[in-house]
C-alpha cells in the first residue's frame, strides 16, 4: 500500500531517510548515493545553518543560555552547548525547540528546491529520525548500522 502511493506520484520526488547511531555509516552510505547523482542533504548541515548568527533560532538561543553558549567570535559553541543541555533535560528541550522548527523548515526548502530541479529522490540524513518522530515525513527509511566495536573506533579516529 505505502509503494503504491509512491508510485502515484511520479512528479514528486521520493523523500528516502538515512538514520543510525553515531559511527553507524549513514555518511559513507549517503556519500556513495551523491556518487550516483542523486540529491542528498544533511540535517546536522541544515542545524548548523538554522544556528548561524542573525538567525531567530539563533536570537533565541542567545536569549535563553546567555553569553555561555557563544565562543569568542560571536557564534555558537556547540561544545559548551553539548555541555550544557547534557546535564539539564529542561535546557535541551529548549534548545531543540529553537532548533528543529528551523530545521524541518530548511527540509522542506531543500525538498522544494528538488522538486522544482525534477529529482527522482531527494535523501536526507537524518541521525535522529525516530527518535524525532519524522517517520512519516520520509517515503522509505533505511537505518544503517555497524556494531558498537566499529562505531566506537569510527568516534575515536573523529574526534581523535
Amino acid at each position: 500500500m505505502h509503494s503504491q502511493n509512491i508510485m502515484k506520484n511520479k512528479n514528486v520526488p521520493l523523500k528516502l531517510g538515512i538514520t543510525g547511531g553515531v559511527g553507524s555509516g549513514k555518511s559513507v552510505v549517503c556519500e556513495y548515493f551523491t556518487l550516483k547523482g542523486l540529491a542528498v542533504v544533511s540535517t546536522d548541515e541544515l542545524a548548523r545553518l538554522a544556528v548561524m548568527p542573525g538567525t531567530a533560532a539563533y536570537e533565541n538561543i542567545v536569549n535563553y543560555f546567555g553569553a555561555d553558549a557563544l565562543s569568542g567570535d560571536g557564534s555558537l559553541d556547540r561544545k559548551k552547548l553539548r555541555r550544557i543541555i547534557t546535564k539539564d533535560p529542561d535546557k535541551k528541550k529548549m534548545l531543540e525547540n529553537f532548533v528543529h522548527p528551523e530545521v524541518l523548515r530548511l527540509m522542506e526548502a531543500e525538498f522544494d528546491a528538488a522538486k522544482q530541479r525534477e529529482e527522482p529522490v531527494v535523501v536526507f540524513e537524518v541521525p535522529l529520525l525516530f527518535e524525532l518522530g519524522m517517520r512519516n515525513f520520509f517515503d522509505l527509511t533505511l537505518t544503517v548500522c555497524a556494531s558498537r566495536e566499529t562505531q566506537i573506533k569510527r568516534m575515536m579516529n573523529r574526534d581523535h
